[in-house]
């Protein structure tokens, strides 16, 4: 009796455990996509940036040399 007892201790202890590294592991890989993600979303806001930056120069030159 004392034996199954213990056992079965060990085994929800051990399911415990592994459930536990399971579950880390997922939420590591979650964070790790979700950074690339937003990485990836501030490389093309930047490249958008620029490309506002360039219209808006382009406008304050037209806006320089006057009506034509």
């Amino acid at each position: 009796m004392l034996i199954s007892t213990h056992m079965q201790d060990m085994k929800e202890v051990t399911q415990d455990i592994h459930y536990e590294n399971f579950r880390a592991q997922c939420i590591s890989q979650m964070q790790q996509v979700a950074l690339k993600e937003r990485n990836k979303l501030k490389r093309e806001s930047a490249a958008n940036f620029d490309t506002v930056g360039d219209a808006d120069r382009l406008l304050q030159q037209k806006d320089e040399e006057g009506p034509s």
